[in-house]
């Protein structure tokens, strides 16, 4: 068995770090609509999450519009990922490491611009 730390826990422990403690994959939490999830995602800030994860290859317009809108409503920086994780991905789809499976995923710079911003306003 390993060690898996709670949410307060591991939000403490990545700002001890000197990282921006961004939520992967909110579309995953389980919540059982929008406003769920919101609510999550509110008490997450609330215990000093810095950012959460809107650009993901396997995102619905629908999904993603609707992670920035939180992301915006709640003052989260948002993220992209590509989800890499090795050669064949996940289920043996290719992921592409920084744009995502079948690279559909494209984030700018302007989302690396605005974690930066929260890792200096931590100093």
């Amino acid at each position: 068995p390993r060690f898996v730390a709670g949410p307060e826990e591991s939000i403490r422990q990545i700002h001890a770090a000197g990282g921006v403690a961004v939520l992967a994959h909110p579309m995953h939490l389980g919540a059982p609509d929008a406003a769920g999830m919101e609510k999550v995602i509110a008490w997450l800030k609330e215990n000093g999450l810095d950012g959460m994860e809107v650009y993901y290859s396997t995102h619905t317009p629908e999904q993603t519009a609707l992670c920035a809108r939180l992301a915006k409503k709640l003052n989260l920086a948002p993220s992209g990922g590509s989800d890499f994780h090795g050669e064949t991905g996940r289920d043996g789809r290719s992921v592409e490491l920084g744009s995502g499976l079948g690279g559909s995923l494209s984030v700018g710079y302007e989302v690396l611009e605005r974690l930066k911003e929260c890792r200096q306003s931590r100093h």
